[in-house]
């Protein structure tokens, strides 16, 4: 049980950050490349530390 929801709270996250993703390039593209830059490295960031926090292996 605990597993599946775990699961789908990874699913759920990984949508609403790639949304963000998204919405972000796409901001950045209409108001200049630096902003675009700045928040796919924030977007990084933001995935390496879900990678940490989270338990699931990388070899997936």
């Amino acid at each position: 049980m605990t597993n599946r929801f775990f699961l789908f709270n990874w699913e759920l996250t990984l949508r609403t950050t790639s949304l963000y993703v998204v919405y972000q390039f796409d901001y950045g593209t209409k108001f200049g490349t630096n902003s675009a830059l700045l928040s796919v490295s924030l977007f990084i960031i933001y995935v390496k530390n879900l990678l940490k926090r989270s338990r699931i292996p990388r070899s997936i």
